[in-house]
């Protein structure tokens, strides 16, 4: 038996025999299986967004993106300014310790820090104490 279509074209039939799961999946469109193949498409399909959307942020965002490396160059350039200072200043700390060590002692220095450190005066000279909070004043 053949079926007429709307264009008046004669459609064949399909032989059960021959394809019995093609006969059965057409049968029952509403069937459990048709159902749960939906649902592992929609689920695959989330599955897909969700990745792209993860990766997709870590590349904009994330640790290695470009703004947080132009991020971590300024702050490493910022470091390595302050270890430059920080070893302009050891070098001039160790010059002052090596010129008040035993083989070679700086007597100016040594002068210098014994007349800040105790206040003391040669007779005939003026020493003027600056407070520090109420200089500015």
């Amino acid at each position: 038996m053949r079926k007429r279509t709307p264009e008046g074209l004669v459609a064949p039939q399909l032989r059960t025999d021959q394809f019995p799961r093609v006969q059965s999946r057409t049968a029952w469109s509403g069937h459990r299986l048709g159902r749960r193949n939906r649902l592992v498409s929609f689920v695959r399909r989330a599955a897909l967004v969700a990745v792209i959307g993860y990766v997709a942020f870590h590349v904009l965002r994330g640790d290695f993106a470009p703004n947080a490396l132009i991020e971590q160059k300024r702050e490493l350039q910022e470091a390595e300014s302050t270890v430059a200072e920080l070893q302009t200043r050891h070098d001039r700390l160790q010059d002052r310790v090596s010129r008040l060590s035993r083989d070679s002692l700086d007597l100016d220095l040594l002068e210098e820090r014994v007349r800040v450190m105790l206040g003391w005066a040669r007779p005939g000279e003026y020493v003027f104490v600056v407070n520090p909070d109420k200089a500015g004043q």
